[in-house]
């Protein structure tokens, strides 16, 4: 499965959960895509750069470590992490069409 495959495979769990203001581990991520925990940073990071582009709140604020709580070392706030995630639960994800792995590409 290439980046962006992993990428709209887990886009669709993030908007679920943005939706229900709900805070998603990596490993709970795994669980529920199957795209390992170590792998998910380049998938992160599409979605990441297709948010910005799109000057849409950063989705990928609501997924966090375990351990601390907080978006992994790659993440970038745009604000402040706590800020971010505020921002994904209140935009309305469901307007939007789903984009397709080709919408992560460069």
């Amino acid at each position: 499965m290439t980046i962006e495959e992993q990428a709209e495979r887990i886009w669709p769990i993030l908007i679920l959960c943005a939706r229900h203001q709900q805070i998603l581990s990596y490993s709970t991520l795994e669980r529920l895509t199957g795209v390992h925990r170590h792998l998910q940073a380049n998938a992160l990071g599409k979605i990441y750069a297709f948010c910005k582009k799109h000057h849409y709140p950063p989705l990928t604020a609501i997924v966090v470590n375990e351990g601390e709580g907080i978006p992994g070392h790659l993440y970038t706030p745009e604000i402040g992490h706590f800020e971010d995630q505020c921002r994904a639960f209140v935009f309305d994800w469901f307007k939007l069409d789903r984009p397709a792995a080709s919408n992560f590409g460069h």
